[in-house]
């Protein structure tokens, strides 16, 4: 899920992202666009997920990732490391919590990525990869 603030697109309200409990969308002086990933499952252990968002312009401010994982992320050690353009750490989803481990509820975690650095990453092809690689424990 990516927020980006940009100036030529309508206006939009806050609004509810679909989960176990949903959340508000922060608001920004110009407009939002507001794009959802396709959902992808692990296939294999330790396994990497990537997400592409193509097409995107130029943010005027910072932009929010914010990645939704459910499954074995009970423990510690148990999280995706969430990196962007495949080398900038971004953090971690998971690492243990009340009710996460494989009972079927969202485990998110957002991250800022300042304007200058979305825009140095879209710069050449006009999109941005965030992958989500799983400890082995996962």
């Amino acid at each position: 899920h990516l927020l980006i603030c940009r100036t030529d697109v309508p206006s939009k309200s806050p609004s509810a992202i679909p989960s176990a409990s949903p959340t508000e969308v922060p608001t920004c002086q110009n407009s939002i666009v507001e794009i959802t990933s396709t959902l992808q499952h692990l296939t294999s252990t330790g396994q990497k997920l990537a997400f592409e968002f193509p097409g995107l312009v130029d943010a005027i401010d910072d932009a929010v990732v914010t990645v939704y994982a459910k499954g074995d992320l009970g423990g510690s050690y148990e999280y995706f490391a969430i990196t962007a353009e495949d080398t900038v750490s971004l953090g971690n989803v998971g690492n243990g919590g009340p009710d996460i481990d494989c009972l079927g509820y969202y485990k998110y975690s957002s991250f800022d990525i300042t304007v200058v650095n979305f825009n140095s990453y879209i710069a050449s092809d006009r999109k941005l990869t965030i992958e989500a690689d799983a400890t082995s424990a996962v």
